[in-house]
């Protein structure tokens, strides 16, 4: 696996005017290297491990899977794609073939290309407020000479064909559906957006039905509290008979969807923005933690900072990495059983304290999971070192 940072302008919810864009690569088929991650669909890693994959890229969320197959096999890739969990399985075959190269210059080989939007890459585009899904696609490359053996594809009923290959009879049987964007506006009870990026707390809207338990995620709620989702008439009349329900997740990035948790009505949507009335919903429980230096300065805030952007951290298994404020406190949002699991492990180094040498950190310190407090009046206090090449508070 190789790894490329570079510069990037893109902004990320609205807080960094700058950021670094990380590209990776894998060259080959990866049957070990692929883990299901938060949000992506359920069933889409066996398509990912297929043996005839010959590169994979993703940049910032961006993912791309090349494959080169035999016909026999592109029906095998269908297959496979056809079994994850989806709303719309789209299948295009194109006489496109855009080169892909990997970092080092070298032309992919390829004729199958599965694209995955997530991370950076999905919130930008579900952004733009389209009446989209946002969902995997696979793409067929194909030639001209090519038309025969595509024409004995055996396509499941719920496919999406688009076939733009000349000569080809191949018809698919399912339509894509007509939908339009509906906004909802989610809110703490208190009013405020029911987000909290320096805590690690995001809301999640999941999209269920009668034949699956496992969700589809089609939303997150952003800065100001506004989300939205593709529906079209029929699904909108799913949902008022209990057919299809949707429903909302509080928490950090690894709490996943239950058909239990809160259900957005239908009311509370509405095709224009500014007209969706708040839904509101509690906020998840959060635990505290405080880090000073020896002398009882705070470790946070900008005043302790060897280079500009530099700032102690802290880090905890399923919450992430939460922000210190200027007193040096932080909170984190934890589900019981992940705060339950968190306590049975063995205590790491997980207190950053950034280095001389700007751009880089280090873990030396531990902040065990004991001391966090569901109160921030009682939260637990750990105490480090000033480092020499430190300001003093």
């Amino acid at each position: 696996v190789k790894i490329l940072l570079y510069s990037s302008l893109a902004s990320f919810f609205l807080i960094a005017p700058s950021a670094f864009g990380l590209a990776t690569e894998h060259i080959g088929p990866n049957p070990e290297g692929n883990h299901p991650q938060p949000g992506w669909p359920s069933g889409i890693v066996e398509l990912m491990k297929h043996e005839s994959r010959v590169y994979s890229r993703w940049v910032n969320g961006n993912e791309q899977f090349y494959y080169k197959t035999e016909p026999e096999a592109v029906q095998t890739l269908i297959d496979a794609f056809s079994r994850v969990r989806l709303r719309d399985h789209i299948l295009r075959i194109t006489t496109d073939h855009p080169e892909q190269k990997t970092f080092d210059g070298n032309v992919v080989d390829y004729n199958v290309n599965l694209s995955l939007l997530d991370g950076i890459a999905l919130w930008h585009a579900r952004g733009k407020a389209q009446p989209s899904t946002h969902e995997p696609v696979l793409t067929i490359h194909a030639s001209d000479r090519d038309a025969d053996w595509i024409d004995r594809l055996q396509l499941p009923a719920h496919l999406i064909l688009e076939n733009n290959l000349p000569g080809s009879s191949l018809k698919g049987t399912a339509p894509l559906p007509n939908r339009n964007a509906w906004h909802a506006l989610i809110q703490f009870k208190d009013g405020s957006p029911a987000v909290d990026f320096e805590g690690g707390v995001k809301t999640s809207l999941s999209y269920w039905d009668d034949d699956s338990q496992t969700p589809i995620r089609v939303g997150e709620v952003n800065h100001k509290g506004r989300v939205h989702l593709a529906l079209s008439e029929a699904e909108i009349q799913q949902i008022t008979e209990g057919k299809i329900w949707l429903t909302l997740t509080v928490g950090n990035y690894l709490d996943k969807p239950r058909s239990d948790h809160p259900r957005l009505p239908f009311e509370a949507l509405s095709r224009d923005p500014e007209l969706a009335e708040a839904f509101l919903i509690e906020r998840p429980r959060y635990y505290y933690g405080r880090i000073v230096f020896e002398d009882g300065t705070p470790a946070g805030g900008s005043r302790d900072q060897p280079w500009p952007g530099a700032s102690v951290s802290v880090s905890f298994a399923y919450a992430g990495k939460p922000d210190l404020d200027e007193d040096g406190y932080f909170r984190v949002s934890f589900g019981p059983d992940q705060y339950d699991a968190l306590l049975k492990r063995k205590p790491r180094k997980n207190i950053y304290v950034p280095l001389e040498e700007k751009g880089r950190s280090r873990a030396l310190h531990i902040f065990p999971a004991e001391k966090l407090s569901s109160h921030r009046k009682t939260a637990g206090v750990v105490k480090i070192p000033r480092p020499a090449y430190f300001p003093e508070g």
